[in-house]
């Protein structure tokens, strides 16, 4: 049974009731239909429910039945789209991409250029970028930088084949011609870029090709803005990447717009260095070989793209501290890292409380309960087991206790009974407590793959993490990690977000593709086999996350890293580390390394805890 041809996707809502026929039944329980056909974007939705709506036990928590159909994802206001395909089938020749890669060791952003004719065409050819930026016109034709016509956009994406397109708009009057243009050539291996002056306009273009990457052009923001606000922008249309210029790239700047989430490409001509060293996940330039020279003087195993290293459940010190508690979150914050994840669960009458398991057994006293089947009161009454004299503590009382740490964020993640009924209530309470406590400053969302659209509706200004937890079996060809990269991110693909993912399912070849993508990945090396992790088993996989080129890494043994500086600063030839506490000493053992343009870069070696290496770096003098 179909009711009303709903296609199969999440839906959240809040709900009103209507009977089903009597015979319907799931798993031999009789469910209720919940419908809402005035939900904020149009779309019908609906959810069942077992008749024990107090959810007294596990077994009676709320069901959900998805309902097949071949159609994909509706716009906002409700009208059905072409049916998606297999997008990536039309640039199948691009996943074996022969671009040039001076050093494969060296994880550095991936090279960008505008399309360009003439004799800066032709150079292009004998320095083939990995990403082309294509500025598009009504008519759709494409012209370079100097405003040269190129040709039709179809021919300008047909010979460039070996490169990421981003298909550049500043005037808006394409976007019919635009989604048509996508769905009848099965274009999905490409991202939009707009000015962020018209973020808002662009949001139903955004929707209607909800597969195609979003980046926010952010040149035209002056120095010295509230970046944070530029943010809360980009996030309220999807947009996880931003383009911004060289003036604009500092250090405060990229690691405030990393902590909250974005991929950052950066407009660098003649100034690739500087931004390469600043920390950019991607470069602009009109001379891809110059940033070749630039990264092909550097020494194996470097990193010039900035690494987050996220506490599991706060920083337990070896478990010495309780996971998901005030004490390890404020831990973590103290010894520098860049964040925590916590768990959170809504108790009956609608309080977040920072806790992971579905019941009280094993970590809290008194019976065994469904935590969603107790109350504020009741919840805060029970000790904990592990650390006898502690409480399970509201996640308002958390936020208000790293509130006053700048760059620290929390990555809140969201662990509903049954996802499709308590994943709105969940929104609605954290909105409430962010609103109230003025905290939204710090905060990441973090849920699963198909809870994203629902977290987008209600925390529109959050950025977000999307967790992914499959295990397949690393990809082992270019090919085979585009596949993987595509089909993970065309599960948040109409609700953007950073992905999450397991590391045993991911590796360098992954990292790589996400990279030319501005798709962030932060990857969760705790180990599924132990309880608790331990580092034996995380130990290897954990120091692969430095060597790999993610984004970020949520570790028990965050502290096995607390060794590595955040960045390096040089004056004259003393060169010191600026280390996670704000501490700062000198580096003896520098070197240095000459650019193709005379200029000199500090780096040094720094040793990870397995006995791995790779090179850190300062900016060039």
């Amino acid at each position: 049974m179909n009711p009303g041809g709903l296609p199969r996707e999440n839906f959240y809502g809040a709900y009103t009731k209507d009977d089903l026929p009597e015979d319907l039944n799931y798993g031999g329980k009789t469910v209720t239909i919940l419908v809402d056909a005035a939900h904020a974007d149009g779309v019908r939705k609906f959810a069942v429910l077992t008749d024990d709506a107090a959810c007294n036990t596990s077994d009676h928590c709320p069901v959900m039945i998805e309902w097949e159909t071949d159609r994909f994802p509706f716009s906002k206001k409700g009208a059905e789209m072409k049916p998606m395909k297999p997008l990536y089938e039309s640039r199948k020749a691009s996943f074996e991409r022969a671009v040039y890669r001076p050093n494969s060791n060296v994880i550095a952003p991936p090279v960008a250029a505008v399309f360009a004719t003439g004799a800066l065409g032709e150079r292009m050819k004998q320095e083939p970028p990995q990403t082309v930026f294509f500025r598009v016109f009504p008519d759709l034709t494409v012209k370079d930088g100097a405003g040269v016509p190129v040709g039709t956009l179809y021919d300008c994406l047909d010979s460039t084949r070996s490169a990421v397109p981003v298909l550049y708009l500043d005037d808006l009057s394409v976007s019919q011609a635009l989604v048509s243009f996508v769905w009848e050539n099965a274009l999905g291996d490409a991202a939009l870029c707009v000015p962020i002056a018209l973020a808002k306009q662009a949001e139903e273009l955004f929707l209607r090709v909800p597969h195609l990457r979003r980046i926010l052009d952010c040149r035209a923001v002056g120095v010295g803005a509230d970046w944070f606000a530029v943010s809360e922008r980009a996030w309220s249309v999807g947009a996880v990447g931003l383009l911004i210029s060289a003036d604009q790239t500092d250090w405060d700047t990229l690691n405030l717009l990393h902590e909250r989430g974005h991929s950052i490409w950066c407009d660098a001509a003649g100034q690739e260095a500087a931004a390469i060293f600043a920390g950019a996940d991607g470069i602009l330039t009109d001379s891809p070989a110059r940033v070749y020279g630039i990264l092909g003087a550097l020494p194996e195993h470097s990193r010039t793209r900035r690494y987050r290293l996220l506490a599991h459940k706060g920083y337990q010190d070896e478990y010495r501290l309780p996971e998901n508690s005030i004490r390890a979150v404020v831990r973590g914050a103290e010894l520098g890292l860049d964040g925590a994840e916590i768990d959170i669960k809504l108790t009956r009458d609608g309080i977040p409380f920072v806790i992971h398991n579905p019941t009280t057994k094993a970590m809290l006293t008194g019976e065994e309960r469904v935590v969603e089947t107790l109350t504020a009161a009741e919840l805060e009454a029970r000790e904990r087991t592990d650390f006898p004299g502690e409480r399970t503590d509201r996640l308002e009382k958390m936020l208000a206790a790293v509130s006053c740490r700048p760059h620290y964020p929390v990555f809140v993640e969201f662990k509903p009974a049954q996802k499709f009924y308590h994943i709105e209530r969940m929104a609605h309470a954290v909105r409430e407590i962010l609103a109230r406590t003025g905290t939204e400053r710090g905060v990441v969302v973090l849920g699963e793959a198909d809870e994203m659209r629902c977290l987008a509706n209600l925390l529109p200004g959050q950025p977000k993490l999307a967790g992914v937890w499959e295990k397949p079996q690393p990809p082992e060809t270019p090919a085979e990690a585009t596949e993987l990269l595509w089909r993970l991110w065309s599960r948040v693909a109409d609700a953007p977000a950073g992905l999450c993912v397991e590391d045993v399912m991911v590796n360098r070849l992954f990292a790589e593709e996400a990279a030319l993508r501005g798709i962030r990945v932060v990857v969760w090396t705790r180990s599924w086999y132990s309880s608790p992790s331990l580092w034996e088993n995380d130990g290897e996989r954990s120091d692969e996350g430095f060597l790999d080129g993610y984004s970020a890494t949520i570790s028990d043994h965050a502290d096995k890293y607390l060794h590595i500086p955040l960045r390096l600063e040089a004056a004259g030839d003393r060169v010191a580390a600026v280390m996670r506490d704000g501490t700062s000493h000198a580096v003896p053992e520098a070197e240095w390394f000459a650019l193709p343009d005379g200029t000199r870069i500090p780096g040094v070696r720094v040793a990870l805890p397995t006995g791995k290496y790779f090179y850190l770096f300062g900016q060039a003098i």
